[in-house]
């Protein structure tokens, strides 16, 4: 018999709740006896898709302000009121969950998205409490392993630390064949991530040597894709002629399979779930140089690491284009294991279970 944790948990503001990349979280709870309701702001086919099929785990919360408090605070008077909620400490209404959460006497799970370090940028309301609701939470999941010192800097000492997760993709081939794409680039466009200094790149390589790259998800739609390379100074035509291909925000599972190599160029780096998804589906990644990327891209071993400048990126971009199949194979290999072995579904699952029953039992 399953062991229950005789928790029901709230996730609040639940986007990444109802992403299916995220359904082995709550494929786990359900296995492990751990009953939960999501309530989430939008809707989506994913969303409408699980609450079909669970229709008594998923609830869309009201638009106003003032009926979406009542809402809640009517599950919370019903009898499956939860012991613990589940909440991203930087949303609109977070503190009033937060303290609706206290007055009901249940846990709080803050999670950290990485908003911390771009917490600063933000009016000193939204400081105060995001800061405030991150030091009174019985527990703050956080998933990046660079961010343990800065909260514990900002006072957030009851940490807990799980990365996320991927599935080994089952379609992996050790194979350096020839793809419809060289690079995919699948995450979205913001400011700390360098998608220009990318194109610029391939750009200057056009003319010696073609290089297919394609970018998705960079924005919502087509639109919105081309008036960012008009306003950025290049005409989406004549990229595409050069190989360059750009697709809105979609599922990416089925391009990454269609690709050799994963880009991703950031401030902050470790598990992001894209770079996880491409390793696990034996590509080898292209990552910039950058605190917490350590243990993921090892540097010729599981990938490739660059400067973030013009000429390293063009560099390392011909090396990997040069890859003899052994050599790609064996990389593909070692990311893959990697993938397995530091963040695989069933130790995600251990260091939750362990997590959850520490909050159970108050520590």
């Amino acid at each position: 018999m399953k062991n229950s944790f005789h928790f029901n948990s709230l996730f609040v503001i639940g986007w990444s709740a109802i992403q299916e990349k995220h359904s082995y979280q709550l494929n786990h709870f359900r296995s492990a006896c751990v009953s939960f309701k999501v309530f989430v702001t939008t809707q989506t086919d994913y969303f409408q898709a699980q609450k079909n099929s669970f229709p008594n785990e998923f609830f869309l919360l009201h638009k106003n302000f003032v009926l979406r408090l009542l809402q809640v605070c009517s599950f919370f008077n019903s009898s499956e009121r939860p012991t613990a909620i589940f909440l991203a400490p930087a949303g609109r209404f977070a503190v009033a969950y937060a303290l609706l959460a206290k007055l009901y006497r249940m846990k709080i799970v803050a999670i950290e998205w990485g908003d911390l370090y771009e917490i600063h940028e933000r009016d000193f309301i939204t400081r105060f409490f995001y800061l405030r609701i991150m030091r009174r939470a019985d527990v703050v999941w956080f998933k990046e392993p660079y961010m343990k010192e800065l909260l514990l800097k900002n006072n957030c000492s009851k940490v807990f630390y799980i990365p996320n997760s991927v599935p080994l993709n089952s379609n992996w081939q050790a194979g350096n064949e020839t793809k419809e794409f060289d690079f995919i680039w699948a995450n979205r466009n913001i400011t700390t991530r360098y998608p220009e200094l990318f194109i610029k790149s391939l750009i200057d390589l056009s003319s010696d040597r073609r290089v297919t790259c394609l970018f998705i998800g960079l924005f919502k739609s087509e639109k919105e894709i081309d008036d960012w390379l008009f306003d950025i100074g290049y005409v989406r035509l004549d990229l595409e002629r050069v190989g360059i291909t750009f697709k809105p925000f979609g599922e990416i599972k089925d391009w990454i399979l269609k690709s050799r190599f994963f880009v991703l160029l950031a401030d902050h780096v470790f598990g992001n779930n894209s770079l996880l998804e491409s390793m696990s589906a034996g590509l080898v990644p292209l990552v910039n140089r950058v605190d917490g990327i350590q243990g993921t891209v090892i540097p010729h071993i599981s990938g490739f690491l660059t400067e973030l400048n013009n000429e390293d990126l063009k560099a390392n971009i011909l090396e990997m284009l040069n890859l003899k199949d052994e050599e790609y194979q064996a990389l593909s290999l070692k990311g893959r294991t990697l993938i397995e072995t530091d963040f695989g579904i069933e130790k995600w699952q251990s260091e939750v279970d362990f997590m959850l029953k520490g909050l159970r039992n108050g520590a």
